[in-house]
């Protein structure tokens, strides 16, 4: 899975755990394996989490647990090694069946595994962007945009949502979970994006 590899920015406190089924091998039964993933990582403070087709947010995380189906992706967001770690501790206690998917920088995931006392089967590594730059977002919108493994989160509504900052209509956490409902996996840290909102609109005003 290449869609949670490719977010810029400051990546410190930024992880993505997924359960991922192996079409044609173990999608039949996935359902419930799934469903215990998202129901476990509820007990470590994650920042957002989603099923497509299922919904997305932390705050609907027992109907996303229960509309889980065979085949589909389970996505977890984190914003600290540590909840991860516990994360992957419950996971590998459980042995649900299915793979288990972390993104994040090399080095904190490497060490997140090795105090989970588990050892990666495969590394997929970001080589960066080609091709027509110029077409890209905005350089300060991209940490925000990128997080949306989709390109459902644009560059408009990111400025669309520092405009209602500016305005005292939002909070920065309230339009960072505006900018989430579009993200159908649910792989959108809400509360990194809050952060990245207040120094845009902090550099807006300056």
């Amino acid at each position: 899975m290449t869609h949670t590899l490719h977010r810029q920015g400051n990546l410190k406190n930024d992880f993505v755990v997924m359960a991922h089924p192996a079409t044609g091998i173990n999608t039949k039964g996935s359902a419930e394996k799934v469903k215990l993933f998202i129901q476990l990582a509820g007990d470590f403070n994650p920042v957002n989490c989603g099923v497509p087709k299922a919904g997305n947010s932390i705050s609907k995380m027992d109907e996303i647990a229960s509309n889980t189906f065979d085949g589909c992706v389970g996505h977890v967001v984190f914003d600290c090694a540590e909840n991860v770690i516990g994360f992957l501790k419950a996971l590998k206690k459980e042995n649900i069946g299915i793979s288990i998917v972390v993104t994040g920088l090399f080095n904190d995931v490497n060490s997140c595994c090795r105090e989970a006392a588990l050892t990666p089967h495969t590394v997929n590594m970001s080589l960066g962007v080609y091709g027509k730059e110029e077409k890209l977002p905005a350089q300060e919108v991209l940490p925000i945009t990128t997080m949306c493994g989709h390109a459902m989160v644009t560059e408009k509504q990111v400025n669309r949502a520092i405009k209602k900052i500016k305005e005292g209509k939002f909070s920065s956490h309230e339009a960072a979970e505006e900018l989430a409902k579009p993200c159908v996996c649910g792989i959108f840290n809400i509360k990194r994006a809050a952060s990245l909102l207040d120094i845009l609109v902090k550099a807006n005003e300056s």
